[in-house]
């Protein structure tokens, strides 16, 4: 983007999201709960959700320190019409069940699209089509071709915390481990 003219700012919020906790609702009871804190949760649903929500909040505490007022501050994402499919939004059907929540389609991100304070212009497009417009608009081939940083994904794909999992088992499972290559290892 800085090849384009575009002036970033760029905040290091490792440990905002590190430490975030959100509230969710239990599909199948339908109780709420906090989730444990990202840096300990292992559950890829409630990773996304406080991926979303923080993102959200840190967004909003932002806004506040540059002086702007989040009420009259509007959030521009690249949602696409897939994120929208898979985490069930009645944006695209009000039938569907949830295949997974998105990051960009959380409880919290649909309640400000709610007071229209969201502003997702290619929610209507597969990932293709955006391709297509952005060479269209003429915008460079290497930034409408790249694959795009992995995100939130990445951090819900992770499966340790933020110290590695050491299961009551890891010591038998790790000698395990070692006899097996060392029976790969005899002629």
């Amino acid at each position: 983007l800085k090849s384009l003219g575009v002036q970033l700012r760029v905040y290091d919020c490792e440990e905002d999201f590190l430490n975030a906790t959100t509230e969710v609702c239990n599909p199948r009871t339908k109780t709420r709960y906090t989730t444990k804190p990202l840096c300990e949760t292992p559950e890829p649903e409630d990773k996304r959700r406080i991926i979303g929500d923080t993102f959200m909040h840190v967004s909003e505490r932002i806004q506040k320190e540059l002086g702007l007022d989040p009420s009259n501050t509007f959030l521009a994402q690249g949602t696409l019409r897939p994120d929208l499919i898979e985490s069930a939004s009645s944006l695209v059907s009000s039938k569907a069940d949830a295949i997974k929540t998105h990051h960009n389609d959380t409880e919290l991100v649909r309640e400000l699209r709610k007071k229209g304070r969201v502003i997702e212009p290619l929610m209507d497009y597969h990932k293709d089509e955006v391709r297509e417009l952005g060479m269209n608009l003429g915008l460079p081939k290497e930034l409408v071709m790249r694959q795009p940083f992995p995100g939130p994904g990445l951090g819900v794909r992770l499966i340790c915390l933020r110290e590695p999992y050491v299961g009551d088992d890891f010591r038998k499972t790790n000698i395990a481990v070692q006899d097996i290559v060392a029976l790969e290892a005899v002629p």
